[in-house]
C-alpha cells in the first residue's frame, strides 16, 4: 500500500522518466501493484488451505490472461497504454474470481479492532524478515551489477530523451 501511494504521489516525474510523459501509464501502475499484492495474498492463502490445484490454476490463468489481453491491445495499436491496461484488466479478472471463491468458501466478516493486539502479535515478528529479504535482494543485484561491469544509470536529460 505504501509503495502504491508513493508511486501515485510521484506519478508525474515517473511518467517523464520512464514512460515518455505518459501520465496515464504512471497512474495505472499503483493500482496494478495493489491488485498484484492482493492476488499474491490469495495465492498464498490457497496454499494454507491445502489447495495446490487452486494455486496452479489461478497462477497459470493469470499468466495466460495477461499475455493474451496485453498482446491483443498492443497489436490493435494501443501501445504501452494498451499493454498496461491489458495487464490491469487481467489482474482485475483474477482478483474478482479469487475473491468470489474465497468469500464463498470461508465467508466475509468485518474485523473487530478489539482484537488488534492479537493481530499485531501475529504479524509484527515477520516484518523484519521481509525487510531484510528486500535489502538482501537489492544489495545482491547491486553487487552483481558492479562485478559484471554495469554502470549506475546517469539520468541526464538531453532534448526529449533520457541519456544513459
Amino acid at each position: 500500500m505504501g509503495l502504491s501511494l508513493l508511486l501515485f504521489l510521484f506519478a508525474d516525474p515517473i511518467s517523464r522518466a520512464l514512460f515518455n510523459d505518459n501520465l496515464a501509464v504512471a497512474l495505472i501502475l499503483p493500482v496494478s501493484i495493489l491488485f498484484a499484492a492482493n492476488i499474491l495474498v490469495f495465492l498464498i492463502s490457497s496454499g494454507r488451505y491445502r489447495k495446490p490445484g487452486f494455486y496452479n490454476f489461478f497462477y497459470l490463468l493469470q499468466a495466460h490472461l495477461m499475455v493474451v489481453l496485453t498482446a491483443t491491445l498492443v497489436v490493435n495499436g494501443f501501445g504501452v497504454l494498451g499493454a498496461v491496461v491489458g495487464f490491469l484488466i487481467g489482474q482485475l479478472i483474477i482478483f474478482v474470481m479469487m475473491l468470489g471463491i474465497i468469500i464463498k468458501s470461508i465467508g466475509f466478516i468485518l474485523p473487530r479492532f478489539i482484537n488488534l493486539r492479537e493481530y499485531l502479535h501475529f504479524t509484527v515478528p515477520i516484518v523484519p524478515t521481509h525487510i531484510s529479504t528486500w535489502i538482501l535482494d537489492a544489495s545482491d543485484r547491486y553487487v552483481i551489477g558492479f562485478l559484471i561491469g554495469l554502470k549506475p544509470l546517469d539520468f541526464t536529460r538531453e532534448g526529449t530523451q533520457w541519456v544513459v
